[in-house]
């Protein structure tokens, strides 16, 4: 679509007083008025209609990646082609970049562009927004006469597409002789190595452990349930499972529970396949959104178009199908939760964790400090405190991480305390 308009006021005061001698000639019957009002008038119009077949002639070529993460810098390069038969002055390229609180980036790319020769110019813009598909555009192309006094204004259909992926952070490893690799992953890789069927001593019988594993000589004989104990099975399978109900999203913005939640199931996934394991994502009760288990760096791309899409509007909260998912994950795998504020509480959740456990399933939560996200939290008040949520989860054989209410930069800090905690 082309839009004409007078570029300087030389060039508008050059049509009016063209019009005013065509009128005054026509009314006056005055010859020497009409011919000047079109000697004034014509060239104009026929500047213009050069001027649209030329912009019409023009083709703009954008160059961008595909995809890139929150807050880096991110270059598109424009490359204007003139088609024309004609040169085309002073073109400039506007164009909306979303990703960057929607700013419009202007490049004024030459002087003159002549016929069949080609431009080519960059700018640059901040992933300011936050994980999403962006539609980079509307364009426009801007051409002007030689004197400046008209423009011609194209607007491009064609508009170019970016996905902003969540921001990943390196985990920084415990310091403990080589048993661990990162906060995560040591906590979620099994100490001892062995065969399942392969017995490593009794116990007395806890609730969800299975009754196929009860010892019964000995349970006659001290009349408790006795069951038996297998060395774990190490798959270095990682299961990571999102909790995406509306009232799992405290906070707002980058600092929310959700956000945070992305940006941790994103980093721990890129790095447990680094180390070679296979890692799924369980984004909620829907089977469709799964992330199948895989390994390789393929995966990676393939969690990250997952998250990019997520969003908290899960109908059921994780009480109600945690206790599904974890019962999927076979045991000797690793699996990695999130408790968000409104989880605190003894419930379904907690009774779906002791279970995994007490079936040998290696299990992390990450533990939202609720104390830190009451400022912008205002759903029903928890019943426990953060604390005593750490002490339930490790009295049943889980280990919790506290996340505070922070900027995505202060994620890796957060973990190097835990790190540190963790090794005094």
């Amino acid at each position: 679509m082309l839009r004409p308009r007078c570029a300087s006021g030389l060039g508008f005061l050059w049509l009016i007083l063209g019009v005013v001698a065509l009128l005054v000639g026509i009314y006056g019957a005055n010859p020497t008025l009409f011919a000047l009002g079109m000697a004034l008038i014509v060239p104009p119009l026929i500047l213009a209609i050069l001027l649209g077949r030329i912009a019409r002639g023009l083709r703009l070529i954008r160059l961008a990646p595909a995809c890139v993460h929150e807050g880096v810098e991110v270059i598109v390069e424009m490359r204007l082609e003139n088609h024309s038969r004609w040169t085309c002055f002073f073109p400039r390229v506007s164009e909306i970049f979303p990703p960057e609180i929607h700013a419009q980036k202007d490049l004024i790319l030459t002087d003159r562009l002549l016929p069949g020769e080609s431009i080519t110019a960059r700018y640059s813009g901040y992933a300011i927004f936050p994980r999403g598909i962006y539609t980079i555009g509307p364009t426009a192309i801007r051409i002007s006469d030689p004197f400046g006094w008209f423009e011609v204004r194209r607007h491009l259909e064609q508009r170019g597409e970016l996905i902003v992926y969540p921001s990943l952070h390196d985990i920084p490893p415990l310091d403990r002789g080589g048993d661990a690799v990162a906060t995560i992953i040591e906590h979620l890789t099994a100490r001892e190595i062995g065969d399942e069927d392969e017995l490593r001593g009794v116990r007395e019988y806890r609730r969800g452990d299975s009754p196929r594993r009860i010892h019964w000589p000995l349970t006659a004989r001290h009349r408790i349930p006795i069951v038996k104990e297998f060395h774990p099975v190490v798959t270095g399978d990682l299961h990571i499972v999102l909790d995406l109900h509306r009232r799992a999203s405290a906070g707002s913005g980058r600092t929310s529970t959700v956000e945070t939640a992305i940006r941790i199931t994103g980093s721990i996934a890129r790095e447990a396949l680094r180390l070679g394991q296979r890692v799924s994502v369980v984004p909620g009760e829907q089977p469709e959104r799964l992330v199948p288990l895989a390994g390789g760096t393929g995966q990676v791309r393939t969690i990250l178009d997952c998250l990019v899409a997520l969003r908290a509007s899960e109908p059921n909260s994780l009480d109600a199908w945690l206790d599904g998912a974890l019962d999927r994950i076979p045991r000797g795998s690793a699996a990695l939760i999130f408790v968000s504020p409104y989880l605190m509480r003894r419930g379904a959740w907690l009774r779906a964790v002791e279970s995994a456990v007490a079936r040998g399933v290696r299990l992390v939560a990450v533990v939202f400090d609720e104390s830190t996200y009451a400022p912008v939290w205002s759903d029903a008040i928890p019943e426990l405190t953060t604390e005593q949520v750490e002490a339930e989860l490790r009295r049943i054989g889980t280990i919790p991480i506290t996340i505070a209410c922070a900027g995505p930069g202060e994620l890796e800090a957060m973990f190097a305390a835990h790190s540190r905690a963790e090794a005094s």
